[in-house]
């Protein structure tokens, strides 16, 4: 392996953490809150890293979903019925309005391939490129990208509590594992992006942007949708299916 073969991967992280924070601080100086920021940044990053991609780092990231059904049924067929329950979910609560229900689309599919784009396809592709080809090094790439991605989620200690921050960084890290399997082993960013924003959409619509300090049972319940992330992003990086998804 390389000297420092993830420097850069972690110089661009550091890099977009310096124009998150200096973008917030603007956001004070001129008076500007609440969660429409997103709307915002969340593009404005988006471009800063595609020009960073297109420009320098020059990965290939295919956004499509073409798979054909019986792959897409094998590899999708935990966050497929996921998506489909939170879909249910959105579809039998009818206590929003039409603009909240716009607005919280809006935000969710900012956040989604913004987020999506930066940690899988930048970020992990970085990893893996700056990687030996080996199985072990190939976990590596994904349980360090999605550290961060959780890591991330701590500059929202400034709107929440601890406890509700910390929940959110174990939730994005290990959510981050099962969406980086769903990228290596469909090849598509459209996947992982399309499960994320069904999320983020269904959190948001409900919860609304600030996580709240989470109770004994929202706990539990939380745990056991972390380990159903867990579970399902180890099943799909298995060993025995490591050259089916070699980039």
């Amino acid at each position: 392996m390389k000297k420092n073969p993830f420097l850069l991967t972690i110089a661009i992280w550091l890099g977009l953490m310096v124009v998150f924070v200096l973008l917030h601080f603007f956001y004070l100086l001129v008076h500007f809150t609440g969660a429409n920021r997103i709307l915002i940044t969340d593009p404005l990053l988006l471009l800063l890293l595609w020009g960073l991609n297109h420009f320098f780092l020059k990965f290939k990231i295919n956004f499509n979903f073409q798979l054909k059904f019986r792959q897409m049924c094998r590899i999708n067929s935990l966050p497929l019925i996921l998506a489909f329950l939170f879909s249910v979910a959105i579809i039998s609560q009818r206590t929003y309005t039409a603009a909240h229900f716009v607005d919280s689309a809006c935000l969710a599919l900012a956040a989604a391939v913004f987020e999506e784009f930066f940690f899988r396809g930048i970020l992990l592709n970085n990893f893996l490129a700056k990687s030996t080809n080996t199985y072990r090094s190939y976990l590596a790439a994904v349980f360090l990208s999605s550290f961060l991605f959780g890591l991330t989620h701590l500059v929202n200690l400034a709107a929440q509590s601890w406890s509700a921050t910390l929940l959110q960084m174990a939730n994005a890290f290990v959510l981050g594992i099962m969406l980086a399997a769903l990228y290596l082993r469909t090849g598509k960013l459209g996947w992982p992006i399309f499960y994320h924003f069904i999320l983020d959409f269904t959190g948001i619509l409900f919860n609304g942007i600030i996580t709240k300090t989470p109770t004994v049972q929202s706990l539990k319940e939380s745990l056991l949708v972390l380990l159903l992330y867990l579970l399902t992003g180890i099943f799909l990086l298995r060993k025995k299916l490591f050259t089916s998804w070699q980039r």
